[in-house]
């Protein structure tokens, strides 16, 4: 990460989130990656919703977030399942190379 620089590299090559959603009418293109704790059925009714029509890329751990980071996806939807209890921890190190690779960190509330 380039320190706050918002730079991140990886192999000597700078790397971008993806600007594929970046509009509303650009959201059906979308690419969702999703993790193994994720409600899928949610996850579902949600990307109907954003009439988001790619199959999601199942991805655990950090992977996730490096993926997004370099531009591979669009957006991580993680809506816990039922009995999975989240950690802040568990995304700080992927939140801050979002954020270094001009992404953005929310929750369902915006």
């Amino acid at each position: 990460c380039g320190g706050g620089s918002g730079e991140v590299f990886f192999q000597e090559t700078e790397i971008h989130v993806s600007s594929r959603a970046a509009t509303a009418d650009q959201i059906p293109e979308a690419v969702l990656l999703e993790g193994p704790f994720t409600d899928h059925a949610r996850n579902r009714k949600v990307q109907e919703a954003l009439s988001i029509v790619a199959k999601p890329l199942r991805l655990d751990s950090m992977v996730k977030y490096g993926r997004l980071s370099a531009g591979e996806g669009d957006l991580i939807l993680r809506l816990p399942r039922d009995g999975y209890r989240e950690h802040i921890w568990d995304h700080v190190a992927g939140a801050v190379l979002v954020e270094e690779a001009g992404g953005k960190i929310t929750d369902q509330d915006g």
